[in-house]
């Protein structure tokens, strides 16, 4: 449920070092060991489990979102930066962080959790999985638009200077804008319980709308 490839590269700390070293299977199921003990767990259980998958371009604000809606409802955040700078200080590359994401995902579903990732989850294997996961753990998936103008989005992603993964503001820009023709430009294939336009001034008030949406389909 978290991208083979982040859109928004960049967490708070000390930056990793770059590394092509792959982690072993028994390296791998120690970060995310590490990862998963990281992650701040709700204090009950949901009675019943949701998926929340965002659809959100990069600067959009998707981590902002989730983060609020979290503390009004029962829900893990999982986080493919995070993973990203777990995998780093380790001392390896990137390209398990998708396998690492799906593991921790499904741990915390099959422990009685609630999950969303602050991934742009519009990639069809990820809609896919996401329909599975949500059928196996008999949880409800939750599809959110984070609707954000493209003015906005490029605001913000100047504001945010260059990542931890040393990436910067113009390469995002350019992400962006690929993404946005590439997986954006096409009518979305999955009902939103949630809209979000990504005007601040409306971020509590929407928040609070999606809360209730949301708490009245978990209890029909």
């Amino acid at each position: 449920m978290v991208e083979h490839l982040s859109e928004e590269q960049g967490v708070g700390g000390s930056r990793p070092p770059p590394s092509t070293m792959k982690p072993t299977p028994q390296e791998e199921s120690e970060i995310l060991k590490i990862y998963l003990n990281s992650l701040k767990l709700p204090n009950k259980k949901p009675d019943k489990k949701i998926i929340i998958a965002p659809i959100g371009l990069i600067g959009s604000g998707k981590t902002t979102i989730l983060s609020k809606l979290s503390k009004h409802l029962p829900v893990v955040v999982m986080s493919g930066d995070v993973i990203r700078k777990t995998l780093g200080e380790q001392g390896f590359d990137f390209d398990s962080v998708y396998t690492i994401a799906e593991r921790a995902a499904i741990k915390l579903l099959g422990e009685g959790f609630s999950v969303a990732t602050d991934s742009d989850c519009i990639n069809e294997e990820i809609i896919k999985k996401a329909k599975e996961r949500a059928i196996y753990h008999d949880a409800t998936l939750v599809w959110i638009h984070i609707n954000t103008s493209e003015k906005q989005c490029i605001t913000n992603i100047k504001e945010r200077g260059t990542t931890i993964f040393g990436v910067e503001p113009g390469s995002m820009i350019k992400s962006y804008h690929k993404r946005k023709k590439e997986l954006h430009s096409k009518e979305y294939p999955m009902q939103f319980t949630c809209m979000f336009s990504g005007k601040h001034d409306k971020t509590e008030e929407e928040v609070e709308s999606c809360v209730s949406k949301i708490q009245k389909i978990v209890k029909n």
